[in-house]
């Protein structure tokens, strides 16, 4: 049904209203009620104008459609041309006047193709966000909406940085934006500066453009050192456990079977190939268990010339290197100071040696302990086969 003149204003806000409640993932920050706030500004300054009939609500339409769906004030979408054509279809607005709006909502009113005044009402009420009193509180809002929208990496500082440049290009064109918000626009242009300053100061980086380097921070590398060398250190200690329970388990078999067979050899000389095969795959087991547990020594480490030489403790931490032993405190001492006073690109590159001469020693474990334990297994297993065998030709 068609509307009246002026009932189309009205019956737009009603409609959004009704589509960002239908819609409550769009609605971010300031949908509805940023847009209702640009409304009725652009009536305030349509009446102070003197436009009517269409003229008038060609301009308020095109305020209120301007950000319709989009939420933010930097973002390029055609959401907003679907929901006003949408909407006209609807409520029965003319097709010439669409056309009109559309051109006005395409430019923002910058390019008037239209009477001047209807583009300078335009213009100025979509420009009373620069007059907002909660202007910056908006500007952090915004920062998390685009990347969000947008999967970019924008900064609040270059969101800063490009409403900067809006205040430096926007100029207000009707006397009563002169009047009403001209006084809080220069207000929002000094914090805006501040702002900037504030961020620059605490190292915040102003990005030339949507990024995702992936560079972790140094508290982000930090903890994740102290993750990595934690699992490391329990890595070692497991490997140490299960070679001393290997050391057990055959120690005891050698004992039992060297026991048994040496008492019985002359009454059952069968078992002697079995105890054999038993006793060399315990003793090789044991023999693999203790490189495994042992204490690393490593020349490459102590050694100077070589890439992972370490300043730091003479040594990756679970090795024990025989110059420490001879080392003297002042040597000590002076190698830390200047370890210390090297920079931080030093200081992970000590850190980075740290992680290869660990993992080159757990390396080393567990390829032992893996051999230990197939060694034990396969030697249990020929050892039975081997009793069996021989029992069964026995008897």
């Amino acid at each position: 049904m068609k509307l009246k003149i002026p009932e189309y204003s009205e019956s737009a806000l009603s409609y959004l209203k009704n589509y960002y409640q239908a819609y409550p993932d769009d609605n971010f920050s300031f949908g509805f009620a940023f847009i209702n706030t640009l409304t009725a500004e652009a009536v305030k300054i349509a009446r102070s104008e003197g436009l009517d009939g269409y003229d008038f609500q060609n301009a308020v339409l095109a305020v209120s459609f301007r950000y319709a769906g989009l939420t933010n004030i930097v973002m390029q979408q055609d959401i907003q041309f679907k929901l006003l054509d949408d909407f006209c279809g609807q409520s029965g607005y003319p097709d010439e006047q669409k056309n009109v709006i559309f051109g006005i909502v395409d430019d923002k009113g910058i390019r008037v193709t239209v009477r001047p005044e209807v583009g300078h009402v335009v213009r100025d009420a979509l420009d009373f966000r620069l007059a907002m009193n909660d202007l910056i509180v908006h500007i952090s809002f915004l920062t998390g909406e685009i990347n969000r929208l947008n999967d970019s990496g924008y900064s609040e500082v270059q969101l800063l940085t490009r409403l900067k440049d809006d205040y430096q290009d926007s100029a207000y064109f009707t006397a009563y934006a002169k009047k009403h918000y001209t006084e809080d626009r220069d207000k929002n242009f000094d914090r805006i500066n501040k702002r900037i300053e504030k961020l620059q100061s605490v190292k915040i980086p102003l990005k030339t453009g949507p990024t995702d380097d992936g560079i972790l921070t140094d508290k982000e590398a930090e903890d994740l050192f102290k993750i990595a060398f934690r699992n490391y250190a329990k890595l070692v200690s497991v490997a140490d456990n299960k070679a001393a329970l290997l050391i057990r388990v055959n120690s005891l078999m050698i004992s039992v079977t060297i026991g048994f067979v040496i008492g019985k050899i002359q009454q059952y000389p069968f078992l002697i190939i079995p105890s054999v095969l038993l006793l060399a795959g315990s003793l090789t087991t044991i023999l693999l268990s203790i490189l495994a547990s042992r204490p690393q020594g490593n020349a490459y480490v102590e050694n100077k010339s070589s890439k992972s030489y370490q300043v730091f403790f003479f040594g990756s931490f679970d090795l024990a290197g025989n110059q420490f032993a001879g080392a003297d405190y002042e040597t000590y001492v002076a190698e830390l100071d200047a370890f210390f006073k090297s920079g931080r690109e030093n200081m992970y590159t000590q850190v980075y040696r740290e992680v290869f001469n660990v993992r080159k020693v757990l390396g080393r474990k567990f390829n032992y302990l893996s051999y230990a334990y197939i060694i034990f297994l396969c030697g249990l297993f020929l050892s039975i086969v081997a009793f069996v065998i021989s029992f069964y030709y026995k008897y």
